[in-house]
């Protein structure tokens, strides 16, 4: 973590921030919170990244796509459903179109949207 870290730390102090360089390790030390228990902490560092992409991007970019989807994991652990659906939505369209669906990224995808189906209907039974 803390290498992601400095090497976030020494983009930014070059690039100001807006460095695509700064982006996979951006989007790899959040997953790692997503994945430590820790989303909430994540959550600001997906939305600073996909503000940063939607600036410098086209619209169905695949960097904006894979970092969408890992932020609607985020939001499937946090519980913030809603927001992960639209995050999902938005980002399997891209992906399934770029890679197919028998591509790894596609499938988790599609394992996220299963998680979110069963969590939301956990939530209408109570």
């Amino acid at each position: 973590a803390n290498l992601y870290r400095e090497t976030i730390e020494a983009r930014r102090d070059a690039q100001g921030g807006l460095d695509p360089e700064t982006w996979a390790p951006l989007n790899n030390l959040a997953m790692m919170l997503v994945n430590n228990g820790r989303a909430a902490e994540a959550r600001p560092m997906f939305e600073e990244l996909l503000a940063m992409c939607e600036a410098m991007l086209p619209a169905e970019h695949y960097y904006t796509a894979i970092f969408r989807n890992n932020y609607a994991e985020c939001l499937l652990r946090i519980g913030d459903y809603d927001l992960a659906e639209d995050a999902l939505d938005r980002s399997h369209r891209v992906l399934l179109g770029i890679f197919g669906e028998e591509h790894e990224r596609v499938r988790r995808s599609q394992e996220r949207f299963e998680r979110l189906r069963q969590a939301q209907d956990l939530q209408t039974e109570h």
